[in-house]
C-alpha cells in the first residue's frame, strides 16, 4: 500500500473515532446501541454460544500474549526481522495502554439490565477486545504478509483470518452484553488507526515511502 492511502486510512479512523466519542451521548447513538444491541442478542442460539466461546478466547489476555509469544519469536528467530518483532509488541502495548486511558477518562459504565453471558469488568468505551484485536491482529497480518511471497492466496488468506478474527472478536462482546455497538465501533476505528500508525511507523524506518 503507497504510503499515502495508509496515512488516508490512519485519519479517517481518528476523525471518525473522536467524532463518535464526542457525540457519545446523544440521542441518536443512544437509540442505535439499544436497536442494534437489542437485535444481536436476539441471534442467541446453542450454536452461536459456542461461537461465542471460541471468538471469547481469540480476544483474550492469554491468547493475545500466546500469539504474541510465538509471533515474536518466528518474527525475530526465523524471519530474522528483529525490528519487526518489537512494532508487532509494541503495537500491542500501546494499543493497550491506550484503550486503559481512554477508559478511565471517558468513564461509560457497561449495559446495565441485560443478560450477560459473559463476566466483565471495568469501564466500556472503547472495546479493549475490539481494539486491541484491530489494532495487534491487523498490524501482525500487514507485517506477516510483507514477509510472505505476497502472493494472492496469501494475501487473501491473511487479510480473510484476521478481519474474521477481529470482527467476530468485537461483535460477540455485544452479543454477550457486555458492551453497547458504539463501543465496538469506536475499538475497531482506534484500533484500526493504531494499525495504520504502525504501518506508516514501519515503511519509515525502512526508508520506504
Amino acid at each position: 500500500m503507497k504510503r499515502n492511502s495508509i496515512l488516508l486510512l490512519f485519519s479517517s479512523f481518528l476523525i471518525l473515532f473522536l467524532l463518535l466519542a464526542m457525540f457519545l451521548s446523544s440521542e441518536w447513538f443512544m437509540s442505535f446501541d439499544q436497536w442494534v444491541g437489542n437485535w444481536i442478542r436476539g441471534l442467541r442460539s446453542p450454536s452461536m454460544d459456542g461461537l461465542l466461546s471460541v471468538f471469547s478466547a481469540l480476544g483474550s489476555v492469554p491468547f493475545f500474549a500466546a500469539v504474541l509469544v510465538v509471533a515474536f519469536l518466528g518474527i525475530w528467530l526465523v524471519g530474522k526481522r528483529i525490528r519487526d518483532a518489537f512494532l508487532v509488541l509494541l503495537s500491542l502495548l500501546v494499543s493497550y495502554g491506550l484503550n486503559t486511558l481512554i477508559k478511565n477518562t471517558v468513564a461509560r459504565p457497561r449495559p446495565e439490565g441485560l443478560d450477560r453471558l459473559l463476566e466483565a469488568d471495568g469501564y466500556s468505551f472503547p472495546s479493549g477486545n475490539a481494539m486491541i484485536a484491530a489494532a495487534f491482529y491487523g498490524f501482525l497480518a500487514y507485517v506477516l504478509w510483507k514477509g510472505s511471497s505476497k502472493s494472492p492466496a496469501v494475501t487473501s488468506g491473511t487479510a480473510a483470518f484476521a478481519g474474521n478474527v477481529i470482527l467476530g472478536t468485537g461483535l460477540f462482546r455485544i452479543y454477550a452484553g457486555v458492551h453497547y455497538p458504539t463501543d465496538i465501533i469506536a475499538g475497531f476505528l482506534l484500533g484500526g488507526a493504531i494499525a495504520a500508525g504502525f504501518v506508516l511507523l514501519r515503511e519509515k524506518l525502512s526508508g520506504k515511502r
